[in-house]
């Protein structure tokens, strides 16, 4: 028996997962949390369960005794009748489903007793849906008697996850995660991590993995006034108070039959949060100034670099958060994988630097890498690669280069917090951090292209989402 709490999504790899079967399962869900037990029924739903909800402990005791589940999913913290009272009922059933438990304090008391009361497998909130799925699977199938096939992965081979640097055990989990959620289009993925972590990237490789013909769509919310992000959101209708001119799509629209991407989805306000929410319960919006009803269909991935804390995003509505975090994908931040930092420098020096040339760097270049802390993790990593290329010319990239890089000072900075992105900014425009070269690079680049960020970013052969945060650190958005 697996009980798994926070963070026990790096050992997802080892369940087997939708291997155990293909037919639909029959779930009764008992949780008083409304927010959280509508949400976590949609996500099960998406992922082939068949899931009846009750919020009450005493209608899930009537339920049990007269219908028929292959499994009940169970919170323990419950009120009036707590989940320790149903399975006391369902300990007396003459044929009860499998049992499988739910908690925001899942101690060793707890897990000891829930034992001794016959339940299959027990979970610890916030919970990893991927993981409650094939552990609901296996529950039923020993709870009938029978072994669970846990076939060897098939070999891959070369997808869009691989493509995700790294071979540390985080990014694996990372790229697991990618590669089982890729086949469920209609459940939310919210990716996790530190700013500078290229959370667009991961998008982007999730809906690659998707094989999905529509469109990729992004949009950064951290970016745009609150009227701005509502127009580009929603988009623009012709009306009493905008023009045929002024008319354009949305995102919603320009995504649809594709994927759509809200990177910094914590920094929008309370009232676009509700009306965000409500187009994703319905699928139905209207354009700014509009009153036609238009249908939105896409995948939905959402970016924070807010941490979780108790399954909740300090700032973010509860209703829209679980509404986004159908799975969480937790992005390391760099200082927590330093192993990955030599085939990052690779794939980076490749990459950035000139046309025509191979670029290499020393052994003692690469340990001075993995000195650093990397508070801006691979972006900060990206432009120090870029940097160093460039003051080593036709030379091997070396120690003096990778330090005048990084700045001497920096590199010997104590590890920095998680920041969210206001107290970022302000962090970055009282000390940038962007070295004399690279600021030179970015400004030259950008003018160049009339200040237009996709054909800067091209030029520089950098993401956009890079180039983005380079610009606001130097005050230029």
């Amino acid at each position: 028996m697996t009980f798994t709490g926070p963070g026990s999504g790096s050992m997802s790899e080892t369940r087997s997962e939708d291997r155990l079967t293909s037919t639909p399962t029959r779930v009764l869900l008992v949780d008083d949390d409304r927010v959280f037990a509508r949400s976590l029924a949609r996500s099960l739903r998406a992922l082939g369960f068949t899931v009846e909800v009750t919020y009450d402990g005493a209608d899930a005791m009537q339920l049990m005794s007269s219908r028929s589940f292959d499994a009940v999913l169970l919170d323990l913290e419950m009120h009036p009748v707590d989940g320790w009272q149903v399975l006391d009922v369902h300990a007396r059933l003459k044929d009860p489903p499998a049992a499988v438990i739910l908690s925001g304090h899942l101690d060793v008391p707890r897990t000891v007793r829930a034992l001794r009361a016959g339940v299959a497998d027990a979970y610890q909130k916030p919970i990893d849906t991927l993981e409650l799925a094939s552990g609901l699977r296996e529950a039923i199938l020993k709870h009938n008697g029978s072994t669970p096939s846990l076939q060897p992965e098939p070999d891959i081979g070369v997808d869009a996850a691989s493509r995700i640097i790294g071979h540390t055990a985080p990014m694996q989990v990372v790229r697991s995660q990618l590669r089982r959620v890729a086949r469920y289009r209609d459940l939310p993925v919210m990716i996790v991590g530190e700013p500078g972590c290229e959370q667009e990237q991961v998008a982007r490789a999730l809906h690659e993995l998707d094989e999905n013909d529509g469109p990729f769509e992004a949009i950064d919310c951290a970016l745009a006034p609150a009227d701005d992000l509502e127009r580009e959101i929603f988009g623009i209708a012709p009306g009493p108070f905008s023009s045929t001119r002024d008319a354009h799509p949305g995102i919603l629209e320009r995504a649809h039959g594709g994927t759509l991407f809200f990177d910094n989805v914590s920094e929008i306000n309370s009232t676009l949060q509700a009306r965000l929410f409500n187009v994703l319960e319905t699928r139905r919006y209207r354009k700014v100034s509009g009153n036609e009803e238009r249908t939105f269909q896409a995948r939905v991935v959402s970016a924070t670099c807010r941490t979780i804390e108790q399954g909740r995003i300090e700032g973010m509505r509860p209703d829209l958060y679980y509404r986004l975090a159908g799975i969480t994908v937790v992005l390391p931040p760099l200082r927590e994988r330093m192993d990955d930092i030599a085939p990052l420098v690779e794939h980076y020096a490749e990459q950035l630097a000139p046309s025509g040339r191979s670029v290499e760097f020393s052994a003692r270049a690469l340990q001075a890498l993995q000195q650093h802390d990397w508070p801006g993790s691979l972006d900060e990593l990206s432009q120090v690669v870029q940097a160093a290329i460039l003051l080593a010319g036709r030379e091997r990239v070396g120690t003096k280069h990778v330090r005048s890089a990084l700045n001497a000072s920096e590199a010997d900075r104590p590890t920095t917090p998680r920041m969210d992105p206001a107290a970022r900014a302000t962090r970055d425009q009282r000390e940038s951090s962007l070295p004399t070269v690279e600021r030179a690079l970015i400004v030259d680049a950008f003018e160049a292209a009339n200040r237009n960020i996709s054909e800067a970013a091209r030029q520089l052969g950098i993401p956009r989402s890079t180039l983005r945060d380079r610009l606001r650190r130097l005050g230029m958005l």
